[in-house]
């Protein structure tokens, strides 16, 4: 199967692709425009199906993928943008670290050993290079939020951590997440860890104060799975039920079903 033919499989049976497009209706009946929602396959393509892509080092920008108020940010009130705080929020779990290869190369083993299974996880952790995209984004921005759904004791097995930036699913030892906050983006980076996708009301709650920090900025939303869509349905009716702005906020979405 090529991979056109799988991309088109992939979106036609997928009910996360069903619900993002739905969710583009969703959009309408709650006062933002429909391309709010933006789809992405790899997370090289997200600066540019945003107004991300208009600051320095610019990038192309697709705009089929911009909202009105992003096109006018881009095109005619770049000034204003510049100078506009930027959040950028994503989903550490379906987003940067992938972990159904692990799990289907654990099922195939079958009988497993604790050298398998360091093996496994080693194999396969996040290339450096999957994870430079992020950085490009956190550049471009003032603040950064990690937001994950994983366990974050102060102690991890040592068969499941040190695995580059992160631990095994589904931990983050909060060593691990000081080293991430003190040594990404330093003074910009913030990790969210241990709330439940489409629960977390103090994660909720932090985000709300962030925005509330930055007084109205521009927010991109980076999530995976249903549960971020329910997330991100839930932090906007979170922001008006608070009376907040949120019409500069938009939700790019890689169509997982779970993480």
């Amino acid at each position: 199967m090529g991979i056109e033919t799988w991309h088109l499989v992939h979106e036609t049976y997928n009910p996360a692709w069903r619900k993002i497009e739905g969710l583009q209706n969703w959009c309408k009946e709650n006062d933002l425009h429909p391309k709010t929602i933006k789809p992405f396959n790899s997370l090289n393509q997200i600066i540019s199906r945003t107004a991300l892509g208009r600051l320095s080092p610019p990038r192309p920008i697709d705009p089929n993928y911009l909202t009105l108020n992003e096109k006018e940010l881009v095109e005619n009130k770049f000034a204003k943008f510049s100078e506009m705080n930027k959040l950028a929020i994503v989903d550490i779990d379906g987003v940067l670290v992938s972990v159904w290869p692990t799990l289907k190369d654990l099922w195939q083993k079958r009988q497993l050993s604790p050298r398998l299974i360091r093996e496994t996880l080693e194999k396969n952790k996040p290339p450096l290079a999957d994870l430079l995209p992020l950085g490009d984004i956190a550049r471009r921005v003032d603040k950064l939020i990690l937001w994950t759904s994983r366990f974050s004791p102060q102690k991890v097995p040592s068969l499941l951590t040190n695995l580059g930036s992160f631990d095994a699913f589904p931990f983050l030892s909060r060593p691990k997440i000081r080293k991430i906050e003190d040594h990404f983006f330093p003074g910009k980076t913030e990790v969210i860890a241990g709330e439940i996708k489409g629960l977390g009301k103090n994660g909720f709650n932090r985000i709300t104060k962030i925005i509330d920090e930055l007084d109205d900025p521009y927010i991109i939303y980076v999530g995976s799975s249903l549960f971020d869509i329910h997330r991100f349905q839930n932090l906007i009716k979170y922001l008006q039920e608070r009376e907040m702005p949120f019409d500069q906020f938009v939700f790019c979405v890689n169509g997982h079903l779970v993480l």
